[in-house]
């Protein structure tokens, strides 16, 4: 196989003796200079899925699918394992018989194809592609040019040729693709290296090879310009054109209209376009200035992690007590190395010894995120985040650092599956079952580091003056380094204490009897000798604020739980801090390391049943001020009375900066209130919650959190509670999931328990979400009718705030079926009953939807003039959500007056509003406006783009109507192929909470 040069050597030379393959044409593989016999063109499939894994497991299921794809026969799984066993005789035809095999490996159901850097040419091909993109963006064009060169030479024909089914199709139009912008990429640095006319030829064929990708036909515009052949430049364009309309009703986008204008002008052609630069996250904690210890660990871990592993992705696992530093010593070891990894560093703290571990969506969406994919595009299944995870990993060197794994299952979805990268893993047991990791059991610290340790944290002269002391200190601890580090934070904030004091402290002999144990025991006693040293208001402040369950606890919040002032809660917090049983990761908050708020749970407490209630109640009352800052009227009145007063929330940005920071506690408060068994306020600290709409970006583990409390108040019988709850998960389901066939029997429980408690605004909102639900569902036909008859039903039922918003509503209806003369009337009369109420947010709503009834009607200037309105309420009044809301009628009435540049501006910021938050009724919207307003403005290709996901999204929430709508759209106006998946994979089923 070709080696690369000089400026592209990233491919090291190829074991010797190792096989290596081609996927670039007909499938072939070689043993030094032997051809291998491949078998069958099945044989030949199983083989290139596991090589385009690229080292990663496959999972048997996964093989059979593709082969057999959807029609497996019953033999399927011993034909897979046929294919494999000889498989194995053709890589390893020296192994002997009861020998392990070493290339085609077993991984539980799984195999693994492990080969060493550079051994298939379609994973050696696109990693160079990706290594091209990142010599361009350093701007050493000359290396990316010779890099994309050496990436095209390796193409022997069609990929994957002669091998039958979806899976080799979908490959072959990938890797098809691959090489087609590998070339579009070559010829333009071509273009910007050297002169343009020997170019021509090649630019000419590949164009008229595909006459509709008009990347190339711009290639072909500006070579042709650069050489001084404007009039054949003008033909080309104006032939493009006449394809393009004749081919797809399209105009050319706007980088070939550019290109036209400056022909007509006879401008300088402009240079070629860079590529975007890539995303690279840089996710680890900061270091520990004062790190001792483990210097030769630290040099094998570095030289490990650095070097790569012909046989899979280098990986460690580091194992040991708590508190002996696991997690310093792999952030330690990550920082020391991360410039080996260019490509960024991500990390993930697993949770792995909570009751709760963090679960394998949150964290691959959080990896996800850092990489650069947008919040909309996330997939909802673990599975697929997982698949998009490695795939994004394929062509980079990421460092991956997993902290306190709970076990194998827990780690598996988060591993890369190509040698690019490196993964760093810390837990508590060895997980021995990882294949392929190297396993380091983690010892205590030698005596002269802990010295050491205790010298930097409490002061070198001071450790130096009284060494036998600090000797015995170290000893006393034994030489853990969390109770080290908690020895030497109290010296260090007690300058006039001897060593010889705690020394003492220390000799204690349970104490001593406990470190010398081994296991989890051993931690909890490790953490008892700060524990003892407690004054009583700080021991109770540690034992109270580890039972609310809180990721970060606010210093308002631990005043609330400890019952005191502001300033004596900070005073009693620091103490913590100091003696590390807390930590401050940003002022006035605190968080527990895991394993110490295990330990704090153990200890009594006798007012430990009264923690969580009081930041139920803490929070509850910041809910109701943020309500009164927002201005919304939902839960208005209706929630219970408090003893605190909550936080300041001075305005409506405090208020969802607020609620962006304490979203993931609220959620952890549900919890830790449905296992302490207090659930009324919780029911209602839940309600008030997703009253506000803006559900930020895990609707699906709020939603769980809600689930929790609500069995555990029908456990207790308690029915307003349960009322409470069920509304509440209902219209989380609805608004926020778009799971409107389950939401519909938890609204229609509530609602029968609120009319038995006689609760008539906690019914009202269950028909409110009901009767929406039933729109959304309707046929378009019936839609109009079912408005109707549900706004006469809603008529003088004597609950203003469900009148009003179910008039909102249904002027948003009559809208989408194009009836703005009564949507026009429900949200005028909206308007004027929100005005007299004071429903502020409603108000907000019935004005946006006025203007968008007067924008259909044709009277542009009173409507921008109403929505201009409504967006200012919006901003001045509301959460972040409401102003996505407000953007997209505006961007529609500035689309119908004329005035594009505006409203595609506007609609693209509601869609990026919108796709951050969790909604599911007006994202649609936004995605449709925006669609039209770049269509408007000839952006054929964008536009293409965005009302694709618009057709996703639709799907996604059941709406076949509009996906039929847009199917058409793009097929008639667009020319879009009628074979394309206009719908995605969504529309298979409605997806789960747990997939959000």
């Amino acid at each position: 196989m070709r080696q690369v040069g000089p400026a592209g050597s990233v491919i090291r030379e190829r074991t010797a003796g190792a096989p290596s393959f081609t996927l670039l044409g007909a499938v072939r593989g070689r043993l030094g200079a032997r051809e291998l016999e491949l078998g069958s063109p099945q044989r030949r499939l199983v083989l290139a899925v596991l090589l385009l894994h690229e080292g990663g497991p496959v999972e048997l299921d996964d093989l059979v699918d593709a082969v057999w794809g959807d029609r497996p026969p019953g033999q399927a799984v011993q034909g897979i394992r046929s294919h494999v066993a000889n498989l194995r005789r053709v890589l390893e035809p020296e192994r002997a018989a009861r020998q392990p095999a070493g290339l085609l490996i077993s991984v539980g159901r799984a195999y693994a194809l492990r080969l060493p850097a550079g051994s298939v040419d379609a994973v050696l091909a696109g990693t160079l592609v990706e290594r091209a993109r990142r010599s361009e963006h350093a701007g050493d064009k000359a290396a990316a040019r010779e890099q994309l060169a050496a990436a095209l030479e390796l193409w022997q024909g069609s990929p994957l040729a002669g091998l039958p089914g979806p899976f080799a199709e979908r490959h072959r139009e990938r890797l098809a693709e691959l090489r087609l912008a590998a070339q579009e990429r070559r010829l333009a640095l071509d273009l910007a290296l050297g002169p343009a006319e020997p170019l021509l030829p090649e630019i000419a064929a590949l164009s008229a090879e595909h006459p509709l990708r008009e990347g190339l036909r711009g290639l072909h515009l500006t070579a042709l310009h650069r050489a001084g052949r404007r009039a054949e430049a003008l033909a080309v364009y104006a032939r493009t054109r006449s394809e393009l309309v004749a081919e797809l009703g399209v105009e050319p986008g706007a980088d070939l209209a550019r290109l036209h204008r400056e022909l007509l002008r006879d401008e300088p052609p402009p240079a070629p376009a860079e590529p975007p630069a890539p995303v690279i996250p840089a996710q680890l904690p900061a270091d520990l200035v004062d790190f001792t210890g483990h210097a030769e660990v630290v040099t094998q871990l570095a030289a490990r992690l650095r070097r790569p592993d012909p046989h899979g992705v280098p990986a460690v696992v580091i194992s040991g007590m708590g508190g002996v530093g696991k997690s310093s010593l792999a952030i330690h070891v990550a920082h020391r190395i991360r410039d080996h990894f260019p490509d960024g560093q991500l990390y993930a703290d697993l949770h792995g010894a909570c009751s709760a571990p963090a679960a394998a969506d949150v964290l691959l969406g959080g990896f996800l995120r850092g990489l650069g994919v947008p919040e909309g595009e996330l997939p909802a299944a673990v599975v697929d985040r997982a698949a998009l995870l490695r795939s994004l990993l394929a062509t980079r060197r990421v460092l991956v650092v997993l902290d306190d794994a709970r076990d194998v299952d827990q780690v598996r979805p988060l591993l890369p599956g190509t040698t690019g990268t490196a993964v760093l893993i810390t837990s508590r047991t060895a997980l021995s079952e990882l294949s392929g990791a190297h396993p380091l059991r983690l010892p205590v610290l030698p005596r002269d580091d802990a010295l050491r340790l205790l010298a930097k944290i409490a002061g070198p002269e001071r450790i130096e003056a009284q060494l036998a002391a600090a000797h015995r200190a170290v000893e006393g601890c034994g030489f853990l380094p969390l109770a080290v580090r908690i020895v030497g934070a109290r010296l260090a904030a007690r300058p006039g204490w001897s060593v010889a004091r705690i020394s003492d402290r220390l000799a204690d002999q349970r104490s001593r009897l406990a470190l010398l144990h081994v296991g989890e025991l051993t931690v909890a006693r490790a953490f008892q000798l700060g524990y003892d040293q407690l004054n009583s208001a700080q021991a109770r402040a540690f034992r109270l604020l580890a039972r609310i369950g809180i990721p970060e606890i606010p210093l308002a919040v631990c005043a609330a739980v400890l019952d005191c002032t502001l300033e004596r809660a900070e005073e009693i917090c620091e103490a913590l801090v100091d003696l590390s049983l807390l930590d401050t990761p940003r002022p006035d908050r605190y968080r527990f390391h895991d394993l110490i708020r295990l330990f704090a749970l153990e200890q009594p407490e006798p007012e430990g049943a009264a923690a969580v209630p009081r930041a139920l109640d803490h929070y509850l009352a910041t809910l109701n001020r943020l309500h009164r800052v927002f201005r919304s009227s939902a839960v208005r009145d209706c929630l219970l009375p408090t003893t605190a007063s909550g936080s300041p929330i001075a305005d409506n940005e405090a208020g969802q900066a607020w609620l962006d920071l304490e979203r993931a506690n609220l959620i952890a408060l549900l919890r830790a209130a449905a296992a302490a068994g207090v659930v009324r306020v919780a029911a209602d600290v839940a309600w008030a919650l997703v009253s506000l709409s803006d559900l930020g970006t895990n609707p699906g583990e709020t939603l769980r959190a809600l689930e929790a409390v609500l069995h555990e108040a029908e456990s207790l019988g308690d029915r307003p509670a349960q009322a409470r709850l069920l509304a509440a998960a209902g219209g989380l389901q609805t608004v926020g999931l778009g799971q409107f066939l389950a939401a519909v029997p938890r609204l229609r429980r509530a609602r029968t328990l609120a009319e038995t408690e006689g609760n008539g605004r906690l019914r009202a909102w269950a028909d409110v979400y009901l009767t929406l639900i039933d729109w959304h569902l309707a046929p378009a036909a019936e839609l109009a009718d079912r408005v109707a008859a549900a706004v006469a039903a809603f008529d003088g039922t004597g609950v203003p705030w469900a009148e009003c918003i179910l008039r909102v509503a249904a002027a948003q209806a009559y809208l989408a079926v194009g009836a703005h003369e009564p949507a026009g009337s429900q949200a005028e009369a909206a308007l004027r009953l929100a005005s007299r109420a004071g429903f502020g947010e409603i108000e907000a709503f019935a004005m946006q939807e006025a203007g968008a009834a007067l924008s259909e009607a044709g009277e542009h200037d009173r409507a921008l003039e109403f929505c201009t309105a409504a967006l200012r309420l919006a901003r001045s009044h509301g959460p972040r959500l409401q102003q996505g809301w407000a953007l997209t009628p505006l961007a529609r009435a500035n689309l119908n007056a004329g005035h594009l540049e505006a409203a595609e501006a506007q609609a693209a910021e509601a869609v990026r509003i919108l796709t951050g938050c969790a909604d599911m009724f007006n994202r649609g919207r936004a995605l449709v406006t925006h669609g039209r307003a770049l269509a408007a403005l000839h952006r054929t290709d964008e536009a293409v783009t965005v009302f694709l996901r618009a057709c996703r999204f639709y799907a996604r929430i059941r709406r076949r109507d509009m996906v039929d709508q847009l199917r058409t759209l793009l097929i008639t106006d667009f020319g879009v192929p009628p074979d394309t998946d206009f719908s995605g994979t969504l529309t298979r089923r409605q997806p789960s909470a747990n997939e959000y």
